[in-house]
């Protein structure tokens, strides 16, 4: 086997490219790069910029999880609402999605 077979990757394998973000370091700090990601999903169902959704995805008291408080965005509506709708497109399957092996 030769080197290059080792260290390529399958794109089905690789992770998507991190968006930046002003102030952020992703490649450095992987929490950067987890607000990041979670600000997008806010930011693509919610239709807001990604800088202005960043700083409102706050990590828990014990670095575990994230927490986004959808108020802060003043959407308009119930922010209860506003959360579904963020979790419905993040739970959507995408069309690169894993086939069940049979």
């Amino acid at each position: 086997m030769s080197a290059s077979a080792i260290t390529t990757i399958p794109t089905e394998y690789t992770l998507p490219e991190v968006p930046k973000v002003t102030g952020t370091e992703p490649d450095l700090c992987i929490l950067d790069a987890y607000r990041i990601a979670a600000a997008k999903a806010v930011a693509d169902a919610c239709g807001i910029e990604l800088e202005k959704v960043y700083p409102g995805v706050d990590i828990g008291k014990k670095q575990a999880d994230l927490y986004v408080a959808m108020p802060r965005f003043r959407l308009g509506g119930k922010p209860d609402v506003w959360a579904k709708k963020v979790v419905d497109e993040v739970s959507r399957p995408t069309s690169g999605a894993r086939k069940e092996v049979e």
